[in-house]
């Protein structure tokens, strides 16, 4: 399956992204552990591509910043009623970031996660996090009485 182009709403007044193509994943003020670690996973892989075609361009001496060599964008838009949404614009001349997308893409379409190891170092990440602020409250409470 191809990446969709990206398309104007119809009630949008932000940053034109034309041309460029959507990636399979994005997230949200809301989002769950799932999307979050899908994002980051795909984020981080798409920066190993870029920052590969990035040392591959200057050993060739081609521009870095030739729109050749850039792969991708996060966008981050905000809505006072919704929030924030970031969403990751991949460049149509990005061979090989397209490339991952679109693999990334099938591998979610047969399984919602894109990598169990960091979706488990995520939630734990994030229960040590709970547990912190929860120990913080309790010092808080012991202090206050």
């Amino acid at each position: 399956m191809s990446l969709q182009p990206w398309k104007m709403p119809r009630y949008y007044h932000g940053e034109r992204w034309d041309g460029f193509l959507v990636s399979p994943v994005s997230r949200c003020r809301d989002s769950n552990t799932v999307d979050e670690s899908n994002f980051r996973v795909l984020l981080a892989q798409l920066r190993a591509v870029e920052e590969a075609d990035t040392t591959t361009a200057m050993a060739n001496d081609i521009d870095a910043d030739d729109e050749l060599c850039c792969g991708h964008v996060v966008v981050r838009e905000n809505h006072f009623l919704v929030g924030w949404v970031e969403w990751i614009a991949i460049s149509p001349h990005a061979v090989q970031s397209i490339s991952l997308c679109e693999a990334a893409q099938t591998r979610l379409e047969e399984y919602v996660v894109l990598d169990e190891n960091d979706l488990e170092a995520l939630e734990a990440q994030l229960e040590s996090e709970e547990e912190e602020e929860e120990d913080d409250d309790d010092d808080t409470d012991a202090k206050s009485v």
